[in-house]
């Protein structure tokens, strides 16, 4: 098993970015973790963003209707990005 970048526990959740209308660059790749973060990568392995919460990400995934959002369920609630 390999950790995933920046993530220091167990990965949880991993969702790609369903293909963009607009040029840029690559579509993205979020995990969540048990170490309480949301780490977003471009599909070739760049980082973009680090999100930390209180507590564990336990899914990720991209709104159906609204591309840009990024939905993360955290193990004390849900929250949208």
């Amino acid at each position: 098993m390999e950790t995933l970048y920046r993530h220091s526990d167990y990965v949880n959740s991993v969702a790609f970015q369903p293909s963009r209308d607009d040029d840029d660059d690559d579509p993205l790749i979020a995990s969540g973790s048990d170490d309480c973060s949301l780490v977003l990568l471009s599909n070739r392995g760049k980082k973009r963003h680090v999100i930390t919460f209180g507590s564990p990400v336990m899914t990720v995934m991209w709104h159906p209707a609204e591309e840009a959002k990024l939905m993360a369920r955290i193990h004390s609630g849900i929250s949208v990005k």
